[in-house]
């Protein structure tokens, strides 16, 4: 490059040079006075533990640096939601400046006891606000280099039964892994549930993401933990498999009991099956084996139950469920509960629902199903019916039945002394409910008998 070219790119270079000084002097002057501080953190827990004003409270609060990360520890911590002990968090300097919010590069709590909550949002540490407790946990988990919390979980008023939570984590050049330890303490069987994360980020050499789930053991979930999902006295979780994806396709399979499940109205009840699954094209589906439902001294084996997952809902689908056989494990299963064993045990229903399919999404619920030989017995206005058959369709709020009957009985006792047979019977019946309401609406029915029909 000749000498006057230089000279043309001359005050280029030095507005850079210039410029690369002022951040590193801002750099040697943050890092310094940081260091400082950080050295001098220990002589400022008490105007810490007063900027805070009761809503924690520090104790043997120190400070350093590892390389270019400040490193704070606490001793203890109290917080309202109870206690950590042995604290040590470190912020990751470079990762923080590039992704322009604090990024951690360790946390670690080796000892611990709190207590957590439930609200309409979902699951937050006790006794502390949203915006406090509520931290974005995957961010959290995904962006620090490592994790490490020892500690005794409980629901807030139920003290008396916590779990025992380990968690070991680790991200580095784009890996990912994360071991999760759940047990009982004071447990007389072997009571610990161990699930084994690994991850590996897409490259941009072209590596497919990979992922790995394996799950071994069992513990039992305390009651506190599940009552809102309305079972009583807790259950017993166990189980066993793996897990692994490559990019859009992968699968799995996993053995998995619940047992001591409480039901409503006081009966123990209990599942094992096992859940197999694929990912194919990015969508999950897959089918519980068999599942094996049992209650008291009742059980009911299933046929196979499909599944697939789609944003925000999932949909449920088998092929027969023998209606006689699922009222008389009901029967037993929520024999405590006294309507639903009374109208089981009086309207007796038989027959085969085929292609029963559910949808859950944010919308609610959906179902539909065909009905095959359908009996019930006459119950409070519900009328005798012997081989009934059509489709039925509904939603949370609302249902469609739609009748095609050959040779359908009907019996209704405190009305008619005597059965009525039909050689066909077609129609559609429409309802809806609400608080307080049902609506019906018939806009077609068709009866035939003989020579007669009445439409």
């Amino acid at each position: 490059m000749t000498f006057r070219r230089w000279r043309r790119y001359r005050p280029i270079i030095r507005g850079a040079a210039a410029f690369l000084t002022f951040l590193l002097v801002v750099s040697a002057v943050l890092q310094g006075g940081g260091r400082l501080g950080m050295r001098l953190l220990d002589d400022l827990e008490g105007p810490v533990n007063a900027w805070l004003d009761g809503r924690a409270r520090l104790e043997g609060l120190a400070g350093g640096w590892d390389g270019l990360n400040p490193v704070a520890s606490v001793r203890r911590i109290e917080l309202p939601a109870g206690r950590g002990e042995s604290v040590t968090v470190e912020l990751d300097v470079l990762e923080s400046v590039r992704r322009n919010r604090p990024v951690l590069e360790r946390l670690l709590i080796e000892s611990s006891e709190l207590a957590v909550e439930r609200t309409g949002e979902g699951w937050r540490l006790a006794g502390m606000e949203a915006a406090a407790s509520g931290l974005d946990l995957f961010r959290l988990l995904n962006d620090i280099d490592e994790v490490r919390f020892n500690g005794r979980l409980a629901v807030s008023g139920a003290a008396e039964q916590p779990l025992v939570v380990a968690v070991r984590g680790v991200n580095r050049d784009g890996a990912h892994g994360y071991d999760l330890s759940l047990e009982n303490p004071d447990c007389e069987e072997p009571c610990r549930f161990v699930a084994r994360w690994r991850a590996r980020d897409r490259t941009w050499a072209g590596r497919a993401e990979e992922r790995f789930l394996e799950l071994s053991g069992g513990f039992f979930v305390p009651e506190p933990f599940v009552d809102w999902l309305d079972v009583h006295g807790g259950l017993r979780l166990s189980a066993q498999g793996r897990w692994l994806e490559r990019g859009e396709s992968g699968g799995g399979a996993f053995g998995v009991q619940l047992e001591r499940v409480g039901l409503p109205g006081g009966v123990f009840g209990s599942l094992a099956t096992e859940l197999r699954g694929a990912l194919r094209d990015g969508r999950r589906e897959g089918s519980l084996v068999d599942p094996a439902l049992g209650a008291a001294d009742a059980g009911l084996r299933l046929g196979t139950i499909h599944f697939r997952t789609h944003p925000g809902g999932a949909e449920l689908w088998t092929p027969r469920l023998r209606l006689g056989e699922l009222a008389d494990f009901l029967t037993v299963a929520l024999g405590g509960v006294e309507a639903a064993r009374d109208w089981l045990g009086t309207l007796q229903p038989d027959g085969d629902l085929l292609n029963v399919h559910a949808t859950f999404g944010p919308g609610g619920m959906g179902y539909a199903a065909t009905m095959d030989g359908l009996r019930v017995d006459p119950y409070r206005g519900v009328p005798w019916v012997r081989d009934a058959a059509g489709e039925i369709i509904g939603y949370e709020r609302g249902v469609r039945l739609t009748l095609n009957s050959e040779a359908l009985k009907v019996g209704i006792a405190d009305v008619f002394t005597d059965r009525w047979r039909w050689d066909n019977m077609q129609g559609n019946l429409h309802a809806w409910f609400s608080d307080g309401y049902v609506g019906m609406r018939v806009p077609y029915f068709r009866l035939e008998t003989g020579g007669t029909r009445l439409s």
